[in-house]
């Protein structure tokens, strides 16, 4: 009797283990939204109907998130989901084209897209036509100077998209809550460069598939647009 209340007593008793303990997991972040890309900690959807700066903001504010911004080292996870736009199917992507230009006026490149370079499509007047094409400042067109011999040239072009960042009304870091819908420039571009200059921020991909970012003085102009939001 003793001995087999013993045992039932020992078999009871909790046996020890030789494992490791294992640490309680840290919690996983919620799943991004349907119709949008989890990039590190944030989330971005690539909307392909065309709308101004404004409009694109309202349309990001009703799906619960706002225009992409680059003011912080977590928001640079937007190059990287720039960077994965050509494996979504995305039409972001740089193309080449052939556009007939002369010596004289500024030559229109494709309404909204912005050149990257420019060569000529005869290689024999390469030599001609060394140092005398030149983008606009604003990419939208390009010059062809007197000497070159070339009229056709290969351009290549990329997409414009709208991010946030908008500096039309008031001049870099003077909004301080005095307009709706205006924001200052995003923090991680060179102020120097931009401060000055008004418009509403577009984002576009250079030829490495770099997110590259400049003022677009038309605010109305209609372009797709990346939302984004971060994670909780």
């Amino acid at each position: 009797m003793l001995y087999l209340l013993y045992a039932d007593i020992v078999s009871k008793v909790p046996k020890s283990s030789n494992k490791t303990p294992q640490k309680p997991q840290k919690a996983s972040h919620m799943p991004c939204r349907e119709g949008f890309r989890a990039v590190g900690t944030k989330c971005y959807r690539f909307i392909r109907e065309r709308t101004d700066w404004h409009g694109a903001a309202l349309i990001c504010g009703s799906h619960g998130a706002g225009l992409a911004r680059y003011d912080s080292n977590v928001d640079k996870q937007l190059k990287d989901f720039m960077k994965m736009i050509p494996k979504l199917n995305i039409h972001l992507e740089a193309t080449t084209r052939t556009i007939n230009c002369k010596v004289g006026p500024p030559c229109d490149l494709p309404k909204n897209r912005i050149g990257l370079t420019i060569k000529v499509k005869d290689n024999e007047n390469t030599d001609s036509c060394r140092g005398k094409l030149s983008l606009s400042e604003n990419k939208r067109q390009f010059v062809v100077k007197r000497g070159c011999k070339e009229t056709n040239f290969i351009v290549e072009t990329v997409d414009l998209t709208w991010v946030a960042g908008n500096t039309q009304v008031l001049e870099f870091g003077q909004r301080a809550g005095k307009a709706p819908f205006q924001v200052d420039a995003p923090r991680l571009i060179d102020a120097k460069k931009f401060g000055r200059k008004k418009g509403c921020f577009q984002a576009s991909r250079d030829k490495r598939g770099q997110l590259v970012l400049e003022p677009n003085e038309n605010c109305l102009e209609k372009l797709p647009y990346i939302c984004g939001y971060g994670m909780l």
